[in-house]
């Protein structure tokens, strides 16, 4: 449900960059997890690239918190810069 979906977001962004996500960060990742269950429903063939996933774990779902995973370790505050 919504609620595992929101503590997953939270912890997620809190192991990236080591804070809690703001009302708006969050509500940027549910809009963005949205639109990324679209695109993956709608690429079924892509979707199954997610590889080998737990029995019942859809293949769109995983793309989607893949996609997601992959957008947190590509923000600028993630990444180490010297």
């Amino acid at each position: 449900g919504v609620g595992l979906e929101r503590a997953r977001f939270l912890l997620a962004f809190r192991l990236c960059v080591g804070r809690l996500p703001t009302e708006a960060e969050i509500r940027s990742l549910e809009k963005l997890l949205a639109d990324l269950r679209t695109l993956a429903a709608q690429h079924p063939e892509s979707a199954a690239l997610a590889g080998k996933l737990p029995a019942g774990v859809p293949a769109a779902e995983a793309a989607a918190w893949i996609a997601l995973a992959r957008t947190l370790l590509n923000l600028d505050e993630f990444i180490t810069r010297e």
